[in-house]
């Protein structure tokens, strides 16, 4: 039979399984560009380039194949395509008697379909591209630039990358504990807080500093922290992380600040009050109405007996072989070792002891002070 006949037909269907071919490869490429965008979503990756490069080497890959493996038109698709503008199947019949030994009605069936031919044109052949292609390369074309852009998004830091999102999912929950303080004594506690802190496993508490009322002064924090308790203290210009290990020592400095907390802790700041004419006048080296100046050695200050233990004479060894100058104080010569610190002891244990407002765990704390001072 002559190819002629069918040479404009056949173009027109070529077309139409380009056209095919193309979607085919555009589902194909969309869906590569899906995949390739989710995975970089998913593990943080930079490069997002990299899933359009993808997209479209896989699109343009993928459509000769589709062609020639699948779309590619034979004759007798052409003819079924011919034989749907009305001539009710002459030419798909005359194709496949085409070889057939010659007789007088297949001449006859084959005048007629050349006859039919001559009578249509194959500008009458629509492309017809089915709608399950159409749907398929609008949804994956959806979920592949979407995909895109989530990653892009990602990429440049305005959402969250798939791995970060895992793993906040997947991270176990950091505990939280509170640090709670209390006041004993006429003082309270400055802070950005109200007494109650909150603070995320790991984390460094709020900054808190004790602060005396009139007639009161600050003796120390404490805690029931049996473990050690790392913290910052300040030395004047900037703070030093320390290291306390004495469960039943004070801690002296008013600047509290917490670092790494690794558990629930609970502190009390211990305020004691100040005796009568222990003011500031006196802390500051002021002279009395006497008009002695500050320093002078006062009969008052020698030792009530003559006990050498009580009162070692000046720049000579105690029985221990060595000098006592932490015990020498403003004169150098008073000695405050002896009975002249066992009084003291024993007035300021009466004391705390006859306060209501001082609690069995501050006369602890009291007593703990003063037994340092001895040593």
């Amino acid at each position: 039979m002559n190819e002629k006949i069918f040479k404009e037909y056949f173009a027109r269907l070529r077309k139409e399984a380009w056209i095919k071919a193309f979607i085919a490869a555009l589902v194909f490429g969309f869906s590569v560009l899906f995949v390739s965008s989710l995975v970089i979503w998913l593990t943080g990756f930079k490069f997002v380039w990299l899933s359009v490069i993808l997209w479209a080497a896989a699109t343009v890959l993928t459509m000769p194949v589709f062609y020639f493996w699948k779309l590619i038109p034979s004759k007798k698709m052409v003819a079924q395509r011919m034989d749907s503008l009305g001539l009710e199947e002459r030419i798909l019949t005359m194709v496949e008697f085409e070889g057939k030994e010659d007789s007088y009605i297949l001449r006859r069936q084959r005048e007629d379909a050349l006859a039919a031919i001559n009578s249509i044109s194959a500008k009458l052949i629509k492309f017809a591209i089915p709608v399950a292609m159409i749907v398929a390369v609008s949804i994956s074309a959806v979920l592949g630039i979407g995909m895109t852009t989530v990653s892009a998004l990602s990429a440049d830091g305005v959402i969250k990358s798939g791995n970060e999102i895992i793993e906040e999912i997947t991270a176990p929950e950091i505990p939280e504990y509170e640090i709670t303080y209390e006041v004993e004594g006429e003082g309270f506690i400055n802070g950005e807080l109200f007494l109650i802190d909150t603070v995320k496993q790991g984390e460094d508490a709020l900054e808190v500093i004790a602060e005396e009322m009139d007639g009161w002064t600050f003796l120390g924090w404490s805690t029931e922290q049996v473990s050690s308790l790392t913290m910052q203290v300040w030395d004047g210009k900037d703070f030093k992380t320390v290291t306390q290990y004495d469960k039943t020592g004070l801690i002296t400095d008013p600047i509290l600040k917490l670092t790494d907390v690794q558990s629930d802790m609970h502190f009390i700041a211990t305020f004691i009050e100040l005796e009568e004419g222990e003011d500031e006048g006196d802390e500051e080296g002021e002279g009395d109405e006497s008009g002695d100046t500050p320093g002078d050695p006062k009969p008052s200050d020698e030792p009530s007996n003559g006990d050498p233990a009580d009162n070692p004479p000046k720049g000579e060894p105690t029985a221990s072989g060595k000098l006592e100058p932490s015990n020498q104080i403003i004169d150098g010569n008073t000695w405050y070792g002896g009975s002249t610190f066992d009084n003291a002891y024993d007035a300021a244990m009466g004391e705390t002891a006859g306060n209501g407002d001082i609690s069995g765990d501050g006369q602890d704390m009291v007593g703990n002070y003063m037994n340092g001072i001895q040593q």
